[in-house]
C-alpha cells in the first residue's frame, strides 16, 4: 500500500469507503445516499463533471474527477486507462505533469490516481516504472468484476501488486451502475506542507544538495535515484546533506519530504553530473644520477586545459611497497638522502593546486643505493 505520503497510518486511512460512479448523473443521485464518493468524467463523450459537482458540491461526498483524454490541463484527478481512452505510454507523462500541477496550487492532484483493468496492471506498473515514476507517486485503481467487494492484490492472479481501490461490480443495488470498494486514504486530501526550494551542486564524484526548510519540520526524508533504481534513502536533520556520492556523467533524480509525513514529498528534480577530470599525463621519463646521491630528474608536464602543474610529488616506497618518503618539490629533480644499501620504487607526478584535474599517472623508476 502506498502510504508513506500520508505520514502516520490510522484507522480512518485503512478503513474502506464505498465510491459510484456512471455517466448518468441521475441513475447515482438515485443511489449515492450511501457512498462516501461520487466519480464522474470532464472530457469524452460522455462528459458529466458539471453536473455532477453541481449536484453534489455541498453534499460532504468525495468528488473524483476522470480524464479519459489524457488531458492534463483539464484538472483531473484521475487518468481512465483502457481500450479506447488513454494508454500506457500516456501514462508516465499525466502523472508527472499532473502531480506538478497539484503540488503547486496544493489541490488533489497532488497525489494523482489511474483507473485500468486489473488485467493490465501489472504492464501500467512497469511503463511507469521504467519512465521514472515511482509507485508512490500514484494511486492505482483496478477494475476486476467479481461480483464481490474487495481491492485488489496478487491474490486476484493478476500479477504481484496492490491496487488502492477497485471496482467490483457493474451492478450496484439493483441498478446498472459501477461500484468499487477503496481505502480511506485513497480520498486523501490536499497536502498542508510540500518540500520545495530545491538545489544541488555536482563534481564527478560527489553532490551536495539543498531545500528550503517548512515550518514546524526538523527532519527530512531524502530520496536519490538513478532512473528508476534508488541509490540513496536517509534521514536528515536539517536541509542539507553534502558529499553524497555519485557517479561522472550520470543523470540522477531526488526529492525530499518532511519525516512522518510532516511534509509531503516535493517534485522530483534531476541534474547530471559532470565528466570526470581530465588529469596530466605521467612524466615522460624518471632518470636516477649517482648511485650514492639518490638525486632522480624527470621532464616537465604539459598544461592541461591552460592548467599549468603547481609541483610534483615525489614518492619513495621501500622494497616492501611502503612509503619511506613522500614530498612536494616544485622543480623537476629531487636530490633525497638515503642510507646506503637501500633499494626501493620512485614515483613521481604531477600536482594540481586548483583541484580541477583529477589524480593523474605517474612515472616510476626502481633504484638500489
Amino acid at each position: 500500500m502506498r502510504l508513506r505520503l500520508r505520514g502516520v497510518v490510522t484507522l480512518a486511512d485503512m478503513s474502506l469507503k464505498v465510491m459510484l460512479d456512471d455517466t448518468n448523473v441521475s441513475t447515482l443521485e438515485s443511489h449515492a445516499s450511501g457512498a462516501y464518493a461520487v466519480a464522474g468524467y470532464v472530457n469524452g463523450s460522455f462528459a458529466n463533471w458539471a453536473a455532477l459537482v453541481g449536484k453534489y458540491a455541498s453534499s460532504g461526498k468525495f468528488l473524483l474527477s476522470i480524464d479519459v483524454k489524457n488531458a492534463p490541463s483539464a484538472g483531473a484527478q484521475c487518468l481512465d486507462v483502457e481500450k479506447g481512452d488513454a494508454t500506457n505510454a500516456d501514462a508516465p507523462g499525466w502523472v508527472k505533469a499532473t502531480r506538478a500541477a497539484g503540488m503547486a496550487a496544493k489541490d488533489l492532484r497532488w497525489f494523482p490516481k489511474i483507473y485500468t483493468s486489473a488485467s493490465n496492471a501489472t504492464a501500467l506498473i512497469g511503463t511507469l516504472t521504467a519512465a521514472g515514476v515511482a509507485r508512490d507517486e500514484y494511486m492505482l485503481w483496478t477494475a476486476h468484476y467479481t461480483g464481490k467487494a474487495h481491492i485488489c492484490n496478487k491474490s486476484c492472479g493478476f500479477g504481484d501488486f496492490q491496487a488502492d481501490a477497485t471496482q467490483w461490480t457493474d451492478s450496484y443495488d439493483g441498478a446498472s451502475l459501477d461500484c468499487s470498494q477503496a481505502y480511506g486514504y485513497f480520498f486523501s486530501g490536499a497536502p498542508d506542507a510540500v518540500v520545495s526550494g530545491l538545489s544541488d551542486t555536482s563534481a564527478a564524484t560527489f553532490t551536495d544538495f539543498g531545500w528550503g526548510a517548512v515550518a514546524g519540520v526538523t527532519n527530512y526524508d531524502f530520496q536519490l535515484c538513478e532512473g528508476a533504481t534508488q541509490v540513496v534513502r536517509k534521514d536528515v536533520a536539517g536541509t542539507h546533506l553534502e558529499r553524497v556520492t555519485t557517479k561522472p556523467s550520470t543523470a540522477y533524480r531526488w526529492r525530499v519530504a518532511g519525516e512522518g509525513g510532516s511534509a509531503s514529498w516535493s517534485a522530483w528534480k534531476a541534474f547530471t553530473t559532470p565528466a570526470a577530470p581530465k588529469a596530466f599525463a605521467a612524466p615522460a621519463s624518471l632518470s636516477m644520477g649517482s648511485n650514492v646521491s639518490a638525486s632522480f630528474t624527470w621532464p616537465p608536464v604539459a598544461a592541461v586545459d591552460g592548467i599549468s602543474p603547481s609541483g610534483y610529488t615525489v614518492q619513495v616506497l621501500n622494497d616492501e611497497g611502503k612509503t619511506a618518503v613522500e614530498k612536494v618539490v616544485s622543480g623537476t629533480s629531487v636530490s633525497l638522502e638515503l642510507p646506503a644499501d637501500w633499494g626501493g620504487e620512485c614515483r613521481v607526478w604531477a600536482n594540481d593546486s586548483s583541484g580541477k584535474l583529477s589524480a593523474p599517472p605517474h612515472a616510476s623508476i626502481k633504484f638500489r643505493v
